[in-house]
């Protein structure tokens, strides 16, 4: 018999489970050619990547692009298909599901180019490094993240993509990408980050229940269910056409808002930009006036100091270990921060008291820009090392949740006095904290007694 998809209730939401779907096989690892393993992700991405090289044989069987990628929408859809480019509309296709041509990039989460290559296991806190989004870079976040064969991955925004290779700006310098070394693309949308941002809207032109069907294969295809005759549910998508599925091919069916919370889950689309988490500034309850902090309560007291690898100011680098045997004075600050800098000129007459017993004083900025920066050394007429920590990572492995943050470093490499806060008087204990620091150089714990 013949009924309509008003059996369907509308404004339900609802999830169907036709058959339970099979475990998921691992893909199987697959020997990629010389050509497609030389391929460079991450900073040397601005340097001239080397053009890939034939493999051997003859054109038909030389591999180059897989024919097939599959695209994956924000929705949970996936569509395998063939031609594709990009452009700075949306993504263009071709494929058997329907006539449709075009997404655009509203709608993608992800472009899989080699869907058949080798997974690489990416480790939790690289993962977490490529999703943070620094204070100075969120007027302009990165759209997408770009994953090599070999694993690496690159943020950046994808202007273009056609047979031969990818159109990427990095940060404001547009260069070139082989495709040929291209697993997949993510897309990083804005609303994932910042709930206020609009997203993408469903023409009103479609009406229906709207369903998303899961069939054996996996694959994921959402409509607006318009007719049910027999077990062939059919409707229309906005993206895709007229659809039609067979329940008795399905896994499961999912109605209504069901289909975000399905979408969510999905391991693509735990691929999202979060914020950089802001040091407070720090307010002054008297502890620093009154001398009752000695800078010995943080549990970092003690431990050897967290490694440190970042840019400076001047281009140069600063690296923790390469300081071992000299006094270091860490100064976490920024320049919104005003208790920051009102120490900033205390800690900078301290240090330079005791540069003669190899003290060295080093500012650690934190997710600012270099013309922020250099502005406000201008207006304190300072001098000093100053180090970008532009994710603020390294502010998060000494615990600096509040600004300004003073760190005393001894010469065995271990941390040994911390202090948060400054005040009128703080050039006065940082002044007795390095005193006692070099006095007790000499004493097996490298600490004070």
């Amino acid at each position: 018999g013949c009924s309509t998809a008003a059996r369907l209730a509308r404004g339900v939401s609802a999830r169907i489970v036709y058959r339970d779907p099979p475990e998921p096989s691992k893909p199987q690892a697959k020997q990629t050619a010389p050509a497609v393993r030389q391929f460079a992700i991450g900073q040397a991405v601005l340097r001239q990547l080397r053009s890939t090289t034939p493999v051997q044989g003859s054109p038909a069987t030389a591999v180059r692009v897989s024919s097939e990628c599959v695209l994956h929408l924000r929705s949970g859809d996936t569509i395998p298909c063939s031609q594709v480019s990009v452009d700075e509309q949306g993504v263009h296709f071709r494929t058997t599901l329907s006539d449709a041509t075009f997404v655009p990039h509203d709608r993608v989460k992800v472009l899989e180019l080699m869907p058949n290559a080798a997974p690489v296991q990416i480790v939790k806190s690289k993962k977490a490094r490529l999703l943070t989004l620094p204070r100075m870079q969120r007027g302009s976040p990165p759209t997408h993240l770009i994953r090599a064969l070999n694993g690496d991955y690159l943020r950046a925004r994808l202007v273009a993509l056609d047979d031969e290779q990818l159109q990427v700006e990095v940060r404001l310098e547009t260069t070139s990408i082989p495709r040929a070394g291209v697993a997949r693309v993510i897309w990083l949308h804005a609303d994932e980050t910042d709930p206020d941002a609009a997203k993408p809207e469903t023409p009103e032109r479609i009406t229906g229940t709207r369903v998303q069907a899961i069939p054996l294969g996996g694959n994921r295809l959402t409509f607006f269910a318009e007719q049910l005759a027999g077990t062939v549910l059919s409707g229309q998508s906005d993206l895709l056409g007229a659809c039609r599925v067979d329940t008795r091919e399905i896994d499961e069916l999912l109605i209504g808002d069901t289909i975000e919370q399905a979408a969510a889950v999905l391991a693509f689309h735990q691929w999202r930009l979060t914020p950089a988490l802001d040091p407070l500034e720090f307010r002054d309850n008297g502890s620093a006036e009154d001398g009752t902090t000695e800078g010995l309560e943080s549990a970092l007291v003690g431990k050897p100091a967290p490694e440190i690898q970042l840019d400076l100011l001047d281009g140069k680098k600063f690296r923790l270990a390469q300081h071992k045997g000299k006094v270091l004075v860490l100064d976490f600050w920024a320049s919104w921060c005003g208790p920051c800098l009102q120490a900033m000129p205390q800690i900078h007459k301290v240090a330079h008291e005791f540069a003669d017993q190899q003290v060295e004083l080093v500012a650690i900025n934190l997710q600012e820009t270099p013309d922020q920066i250099k502005t406000a050394l201008e207006r304190l007429q300072l001098s000093m090392p100053v180090a970008l920590d532009h994710d603020g990572r390294v502010a998060e492995r000494y615990g600096a949740t509040a600004i300004p943050q003073t760190v005393i470093i001894d010469r065995e490499g271990k941390v040994a006095r911390l202090f948060v806060g400054g005040g009128a008087r703080f050039d006065e204990q940082l002044r007795e904290a390095l005193k006692s620091v070099l006095s007790a150089q000499a004493e097996p714990s490298g600490l004070p007694p």
